[in-house]
């Protein structure tokens, strides 16, 4: 890449996060769900229990911190970031959205990219397909349609992202056989009958969310 290539990148980079800031401070953001205190104490246990297996292969989040995205700011398009309505305006149009949900705890699962892998927790709810697809319609009738989201091949895939992989360890966590082991230290998998509360959906920037050792 010569110079004036890198320069240009970088003043295209510039705008580019100038335009997220802009979108943000109007309220186009994530709509999330966070999850209760007493769904919290549900996820410390899992945490402490697959803890000594990610020793040196992922970093997991605080469960303070722990959400589950309805709608991602990644499904906004430029425009919508620069013109389009603030993601509050439109979720509190959606009834679903004022109230906590039951979600039952599934299978453990690789979510995100080869550059920013996460483990995440499937989650079990007629109720988080509808209300994605009742935000997902208004947008679009206010003049908005969203991208087409990371996961939609298979349709929307509500999960609680629970730790950052750690780049030299994907391999591991492409192994069914160690997901199954993670999945029993865990209580998780087919046969799992835990559940957690969602309370009620958020326009969430995510800025704040880090991850422990």
């Amino acid at each position: 890449m010569t110079m004036l290539q890198e320069k240009n990148q970088n003043v295209i980079q510039r705008a580019s996060e100038r335009q997220v800031v802009a979108a943000r401070d109007r309220g186009v953001v994530g709509a999330r769900r966070h999850v209760s205190n007493e769904g919290q104490i549900t996820l410390q246990r899992i945490a402490d229990a697959l803890h000594p297996a990610l020793l040196n292969k992922a970093h997991l989040k605080s469960v303070r911190r722990l959400g589950v995205t309805v709608i991602g700011f990644s499904r906004f398009s430029p425009e919508h970031q620069e013109q389009g309505p603030p993601t509050q305006e439109i979720t509190d149009q959606i009834r679903s959205t004022h109230s906590p949900i039951d979600v039952e705890l599934g299978h453990i699962g690789v979510f995100g990219s080869e550059t920013k892998s996460k483990l995440g927790i499937f989650l079990v709810s007629k109720t988080l397909k509808v209300e994605e697809d009742s935000i997902e319609a208004l947008f679009e009738r206010n003049g908005f349609p969203l991208l087409k989201g990371p996961y939609r091949e298979d349709g929307y895939a509500p999960h609680l992202s629970i730790a950052q992989l750690n780049k030299d360890q994907l391999e591991y966590f492409q192994d069914p056989v160690e997901i199954e082991k993670l999945e029993t230290l865990a209580g998780l998998g087919p046969d799992s009958t835990q559940s957690i509360t969602l309370v009620k959906v958020k326009a969430d920037s995510m800025e704040s969310y880090k991850l422990v050792a």
